[in-house]
């Protein structure tokens, strides 16, 4: 995670830089994401800065979102070519997001 310590941002871009396009998944925890519970619509430590990086290394993003409800945006919104908003997807949402990204299933059909 960048700024956490296991990954400096300069390695990061150079990870990310090479590749014809970024996939960028951000979301909240369990602890921030529940019933009962008000949340900011910020996202969590470091995600911004996350993606405004891969961004700034790889212009071709797609920024996978997994979340309940409303979130402050405005930080890389513009900057991003693809948003896919997931909402919460279930056990099976990375398959199912991957599938719409292949050749397979293009986003708004169901694929079974």
């Amino acid at each position: 995670m960048i700024g956490a310590g296991a990954v400096s941002a300069h390695d990061f871009t150079v990870l990310v830089t090479p590749i014809d396009v970024a996939i960028d998944s951000v979301d909240f925890n369990e602890s921030l994401e529940r019933e009962s519970n008000d949340r900011p619509l910020e996202l969590p430590q470091f995600q911004d800065s996350l993606v405004n990086c891969v961004l700034d290394a790889n212009p071709n993003t797609i920024v996978l979102f997994n979340a309940g409800s409303n979130v402050d945006m405005s930080h890389w919104q513009q900057r991003a070519p693809a948003l896919l908003y997931l909402w919460y997807p279930g056990q099976e949402g990375g398959q199912a997001a991957q599938r719409s990204f292949s050749e397979r299933c293009p986003p708004a059909v169901n694929c079974r």
